[in-house]
């Protein structure tokens, strides 16, 4: 569900009044559909290639319409009736470019935001520090949490618990006295009403002294995270890594399906040892011009190097969240479903949620 502005003129009057309208985003939106995987940073270069094609599928229909040739009534009638038959598809088309053109404005202007930006970069430095707590990402990170939670006015409480309970997973606890430091800091800026969170997460080992996730082993096990392939092209991946710009990180619950299915995802790219945050850099000033036609046919499956024909039966797999999915993770699914013909995954779940629904749901 999203909310797009749409601006009409009142007649007699000068000044448009403004309207906020809800619009659902789902699969019966051809253009949200064909979209709705594709990085972010190529989304605007499509809805501008859909804006071309539109504008010419308008051209030509009332190309055919203002002919010169002499007019035949029942033929200038039978072009009347299909003109109108178009038109009201083409209308909406183009309402629905402009709802997606506002949200990607909207969009770029959240992920302008500082705030919003230091906890991506965080995250990604707390995945590449891995459990180390004495390098200098690790003191960064230190650095970034405190400032924070003392700032005026602070960050975002759940931003902030998002990410301690980030660091306590990937570093197999936080050490007592900074675990108590942060309880303390917390309970002064946000008030003690939030004691019954953090105990709960302690219980649930999400944010706790020790826990039994070892992060260490399942990153390298699973390969959880890459950096960027030399030969990898940013239109057409893979792999699930680089279905998520900035991060590279295949969700965990892709992986152990993958490899309780026996998939080959470890042959299709060996692991780099850059970091997280070259690749965020590589993302965003990669190269831009490259081919979009195969992007469209790798991301429809009929230049991905697998068998997409009918002749090959796909056993279908149904997987359960009980708690509740991710979009990362629906996402991850769609992409695999595309890219190999032996499996069809379908998925159920309790909800679709992120981080913040989660510790709103313990809170």
């Amino acid at each position: 569900m999203a909310c797009v502005q749409e601006t009409n003129t009142v007649d007699n009057e000068t000044t448009p009044a403004t309207t906020v309208q809800k619009v659902v985003l789902n699969h019966l939106d051809a253009l949200f559909d064909e979209i709705r995987d594709v990085n972010f940073n190529l989304v605007s270069n499509q809805l501008v290639d859909v804006a071309k094609d539109l504008a010419a599928e308008v051209r030509d229909s009332f190309a055919g319409s203002n002919s010169d040739a002499p007019k035949d009534s029942q033929a200038e009638f039978q072009k009347v009736k299909a003109l109108l038959s178009k038109a009201p598809q083409l209308v909406k088309k183009k309402r629905s470019l402009a709802h997606h053109l506002q949200l990607v404005e909207r969009i770029r202007k959240l992920s302008t935001q500082l705030a919003l930006r230091g906890c991506v970069e965080t995250e990604m430095t707390i995945m590449s520090a891995g459990p180390s707590t004495s390098s200098a990402a690790a003191k960064d990170v230190g650095r970034f949490l405190e400032e924070a939670i003392l700032r005026e006015p602070p960050l975002n409480l759940y931003d902030v618990v998002k990410l301690l309970c980030l660091c306590s997973l990937v570093r197999g606890g936080l050490k007592l006295n900074a675990l108590a430091w942060y309880r303390q800091q917390l309970c002064h800026t946000y008030g003690h009403q939030i004691l019954p969170l953090l105990v709960q997460l302690e219980k649930m080992d999400l944010l706790s002294v020790e826990n039994r996730f070892d992060f260490p082993k399942m990153r390298k096990q699973l390969l959880l995270m890459r950096g960027p392939l030399d030969d990898e092209d940013t239109r057409c991946p893979k792999d699930i890594h680089f279905m998520f710009p900035y991060t590279g990180y295949a969700p965990i619950s892709i992986r152990l399906l993958q490899e309780s299915l026996g998939m080959k995802y470890k042959t299709l790219a060996k692991e780099s040892t850059s970091s997280m945050l070259s690749l965020s850099s590589w993302n965003v000033h990669g190269n831009r011009k490259e081919n979009e036609l195969s992007s469209h046919l790798c991301m429809s499956g009929e230049a991905s190097g697998y068998d997409t024909s009918t002749d090959r039966k796909r056993q279908n797999v149904l997987v359960y969240y009980v708690g509740g999915v991710t979009v990362a993770e629906l996402t991850a699914f769609r992409f695999l479903n595309q890219k190999q013909s032996e499996f069809r995954f379908f998925v159920a779940a309790t909800s679709i949620c992120n981080g913040s629904r989660l510790l709103r749901a313990i809170y």
